[in-house]
């Protein structure tokens, strides 16, 4: 994302969304996430937001019905993969020999799934499930492959995990995600 000229000859700087991902951070919120910038159409909800060396990393969860199960089925197919983002530039500097518009500082509103980015490498990069896993089985399972954890861990942290939810309800992984990065869990190592 950074330092690459988009459709509309817009180039966004490294550090463009510090202070407006702050600013998320401060009020406890996140950007709108939606079907190509429609804010009529919100399609789920982001449970990060954050930048990197290399641009704006979302991740979230898409709802389980109206136009966000349709989006699903297309991502599927492969007819859905970009992403674009929708905002306002607060510090910019247009440059004549290049016909660039570099972007220092811009205000987020909201990510969009679009079938044609402005920016063609803004693409989603992994796509999970949205079911709950609701056996031991398939959350070790689930762990080990995103977490790389062997076995015993898995079932480590399924445990501690068991004691954080409600009797008779499947285990969300994005909770268990958010509970590895903000706990900041130490497993003891058994291999």
């Amino acid at each position: 994302m950074f330092a690459e000229r988009d459709a509309y000859g817009d180039t966004m700087m490294r550090g463009c969304l510090a202070t407006t991902l702050a600013e998320f951070k401060r009020k406890g919120r996140q950007p709108a996430c939606l079907w190509a910038h429609d804010m009529s159409q919100p399609i789920g909800s982001y449970t990060t937001v954050e930048e990197d060396e290399s641009g704006l990393i979302v991740a979230g969860r898409l709802a389980t019905k109206g136009k966000a199960e349709e989006v699903r089925e297309l991502i599927g197919m492969g007819a859905v993969s970009g992403l674009s983002i929708g905002f306002l530039p607060v510090r910019e500097q247009y440059d004549s020999a290049t016909k660039t518009n570099h972007i220092h500082e811009l205000r987020l509103f909201e990510s969009s799934l679009v079938s044609i980015p402005a920016l063609d490498s803004a693409r989603l990069t992994s796509v999970k499930s949205n079911e709950a896993i609701t056996t031991t089985r398939q959350a070790e399972q689930t762990l080990r492959e995103a977490m790389g954890l062997s076995r015993a861990e898995a079932e480590a942290f399924i445990n501690h995990m068991r004691g954080l939810r409600d009797p008779g309800t499947g285990i969300d992984v994005a909770a268990v995600m958010a509970t590895l990065q903000k706990s900041a869990l130490r497993l003891p190592r058994t291999r």
